[in-house]
């Protein structure tokens, strides 16, 4: 059954799509010159944003076409706004990279309960997470560093989507991209790659935790043992990736099913090209993991039918 409230997905695309192009316009009214001096455009944008945002959740006697637009020119607004606003308070006080990062947190932080956008969230915690790992990066210059703040991340993120909280969601997603950047590092790093065996073994002993959490005084050794052993033998992404992917089929969200596939997939394409061994080898890994994937997947979707 069809909501009657509920907006098309084209009809969405497309308000998104002049949202957008009415901020654009409304930022060109100030001229370029608005962008060497953003901070007094940045307040003004998120003001709006956040006034809007308001509006229309309060609003009762508006159109669903209208209500969304509205959600996405607040959108467009508070991005575009914040952005300018962390623009012009770097260039005020000359902050470094650890100071955009505290500026970015304390924004995300303020904003979070501000703006009940889902997206608009997602994107100010992932804003404040990837500064994070710049700082870090820079401060520590050591991969090894990045592995287990990562893996650290990727847990809190799996916790916080188990809680199925929905002003937890943002959260979670914003944490989940970031806990993901790292593993985009070995397209420029191949031989000296994050996540060593260390980071396999705390995740696997994150992931053991976490199925003692859930089952109460059922656990097993058995599985965490088994947790533990595939951990060590794959790679932190395809496992963290097959880890999201079954959340996804217990779930039923679509979302945590597409996003883990890719980090599956960018975990095993390191581990395949990286591996130093023969072709035949590799092709038994192909197999090995396709009868994995098939497993995961009649057993997933048995506990759907059984439901």
């Amino acid at each position: 059954m069809t909501n009657k409230n509920q907006v098309p997905i084209m009809v969405s695309v497309l308000l998104a799509f002049g949202a957008w192009m009415s901020c654009l316009m409304i930022i060109l009214c100030f001229g370029f010159s608005a962008f060497q001096q953003s901070l007094i455009p940045g307040v003004i944008y998120t003001l709006f944003a956040a006034l809007l945002a308001h509006s229309s959740e309060k609003a009762q006697n508006i159109q669903a076409v209208g209500k969304a637009f509205m959600v996405q020119l607040s959108l467009a607004f508070s991005l575009v706004g914040k952005t300018l606003l962390v623009m012009g308070l770097t260039e005020i006080f000359n902050f470094q990279i650890g100071g955009i990062f505290l500026l970015t947190s304390l924004l995300a932080v303020a904003s979070y309960r501000i703006f009940s956008q889902k997206m608009d969230r997602i994107l100010t915690v992932a804003a404040a997470g990837f500064t994070g790992m710049a700082y870090l990066a820079e401060y520590t210059k050591s991969a090894f560093a990045m592995e287990w703040v990562s893996v650290v991340l990727f847990l809190l993120a799996y916790v916080l989507f188990l809680l199925k909280k929905e002003n937890l969601r943002p959260l979670a997603w914003g944490l989940m991209l970031v806990s993901s950047g790292p593993l985009m590092m070995f397209f420029y790093d191949g031989k000296n790659t994050v996540f060593s065996g260390f980071s396999h073994l705390l995740l696997g002993g994150g992931f053991a935790l976490i199925y003692i959490w859930q089952v109460r005084h059922r656990s097993s050794l058995v599985m965490i043992g088994l947790m533990l052993f595939l951990c060590y033998l794959t790679n932190t992404g395809s496992t963290a990736g097959l880890a999201l992917v079954s959340l996804g089929f217990i779930q039923k969200n679509l979302y945590q099913k597409v996003w883990g596939v890719f980090i599956f997939a960018a975990g095993f394409v390191w581990l395949y090209y990286n591996m130093q061994t023969t072709l035949l080898i590799k092709s038994y890994y192909l197999m090995g993991v396709g009868l994995l994937l098939l497993g995961v997947y009649a057993w997933l979707r048995r506990g759907e039918n059984a439901c």
